[in-house]
C-alpha cells in the first residue's frame, strides 16, 4: 500500500516537472523572438489562472499555452467552416454534424478566456479588446450560417438565446477593458 503510494506521489512529480520543462521551452521560445510578442510573453509569464493551492504553480502556468493555441485554432477553424459552408450545399447529416461540433469548439475557449480575462482586470486589456471582436465576428458568422441552415420560426428565439449569452460574456469581460 505504502509503495504504490509512493509510486503514485513519484509519478505526479515527475508529471508536474514535464510539464514544467514543456513550459519552460515554450516560453523561451516566445522570449527568443523579441518582436511585439514580448508583451505577450511576459503576459502569460505572469499570469495565474487557477488557485496555486489546488495547482502547483508549474501546472497552472501551463494552462494557459494550449488553451490560448486552442482559442487561435477554433476561430481559424470556424472562419474555414463558415466559408465552406458558404460555397457548398450540405447534406443533412453533415449540417447537423456540424451544428453538433461548432457550440463545442467555442464555448470551451470563450467561458476560459471571459473568466480569466475578468479576474485578471486590466493586466490582460489588449486580449479583452481581441475576444470582444471575436465574439462578434463569431455570433454574426454564426447567425448567418443557422440562417442558412435552420430557416425556421423558432430561429429569431434561439439566436436570441445566443445573444443574450454573448452578452453575458461581454459583460464578464467589460471590467479588464
Amino acid at each position: 500500500m505504502e509503495n504504490q503510494k509512493k509510486k503514485s506521489g513519484r509519478g505526479e512529480r515527475e508529471l508536474g516537472e514535464l510539464w514544467a520543462l514543456v513550459w519552460r521551452k515554450s516560453l523561451r521560445i516566445w522570449q527568443i523572438s523579441k518582436a511585439p510578442h514580448s508583451w505577450l510573453a511576459n503576459t502569460v509569464e505572469s499570469f495565474q489562472p487557477f488557485s496555486p493551492s489546488l495547482f502547483s504553480d508549474s501546472l497552472s502556468l501551463f494552462y494557459l499555452c494550449p488553451l490560448s493555441f486552442f482559442f487561435l485554432f477554433s476561430f481559424s477553424l470556424f472562419i474555414l467552416i463558415s466559408l465552406s459552408l458558404s460555397l457548398l450545399s450540405m447534406s443533412f447529416f453533415l449540417s447537423s454534424l456540424v451544428s453538433l461540433l461548432l457550440p463545442l469548439i467555442f464555448l470551451i475557449p470563450t467561458i476560459y478566456f471571459s473568466i480569466s480575462l475578468s479576474l485578471s482586470l486590466s493586466r490582460y486589456r489588449y486580449l479583452s479588446i481581441c475576444l470582444c471582436i471575436y465574439l462578434s465576428i463569431n455570433l454574426s458568422i454564426h447567425q448567418s450560417i443557422h440562417q442558412s441552415i435552420y430557416p425556421s420560426n423558432n430561429l429569431s428565439i434561439h439566436l436570441s438565446i445566443h445573444q443574450i449569452i454573448y452578452l453575458s460574456i461581454y459583460l464578464s469581460i467589460y471590467p479588464s477593458i
